[in-house]
């Protein structure tokens, strides 16, 4: 796998009523990592990570983890915990800028928090994005909190960076999840076409002509 900073991983411990494996769907007990991207995997080496973990799909009680704040809500609120198993699992959905967006310089993302964990960052599509942004109650408002950014499609590199900046502000460690900020950028995909032909533009000179005819005397 790609190296990834230690300082984008976050080590923890399950009690074994959180996760499981994703092949087998065993329940897993021990540490685990939690990566930058979402990703769950077993042990703490993080050079060497272990087998894939995703959350326990039939225990509803979990879904929001087990955090001291998340505790004390599942106090306070037990009807609405119970509940949760009545939303959707909210969809990944990765843009791709058109033509136009192309042409006018910039696309809008829509982006996913889950909130009980700390790089828990998915990219969502528009609709999603009203969905939870408007509260329809299709997804668990408890769980999951939503954004979205103007990216920029030109050369600049400094506009997505402020813009991200800016969003870090409200959405802590999204910096880590928009870290490539030269994504999509528009001379990016220009660049294959102008290395195919490089002296597409470049007159060739044309070679001297020889001349059988007198006009070219030597002076005689």
């Amino acid at each position: 796998m790609a190296y990834i900073p230690k300082s984008k991983i976050l080590f923890k411990t399950t009690s074994g009523d959180e996760f499981m494996y994703e092949k087998s769907k065993a329940p897993y007990i021990g540490e685990y990592m939690e990566f930058s991207n979402g990703d769950l995997r077993v042990g703490k080496n993080y050079t060497k990570p272990g087998k894939f973990l995703i959350p326990l799909k039939d225990n509803s009680s979990n879904r929001m983890g087990n955090t001291p704040d998340v505790k004390k809500y599942s106090n306070l609120k037990p009807p609405t915990k119970k509940s949760l198993s009545k939303y959707k699992q909210v969809p990944s959905s990765k843009p791709f800028p058109t033509e136009e967006d192309h042409k006018t310089g910039y696309f809008t993302r829509y982006i996913a928090k889950r909130v009980n964990q700390q790089f828990g960052f998915i990219e969502i599509d528009n609709k999603t994005y009203k969905s939870i942004a408007e509260d329809k109650k299709e997804y668990d408002p408890n769980l999951y909190r939503a954004t979205k950014i103007t990216w920029s499609l030109k050369p600049d590199p400094l506009t997505n960076h402020n813009q991200v900046q800016k969003l870090e502000r409200t959405f802590p460690f999204i910096s880590f999840f928009l870290s490539n900020i030269s994504e999509y950028k528009t001379n990016n995909i220009q660049n294959s076409e102008t290395l195919e032909s490089p002296t597409t533009n470049q007159s060739t000179p044309s070679p001297p002509s020889n001349n059988s005819g007198g006009n070219n005397s030597s002076g005689y």
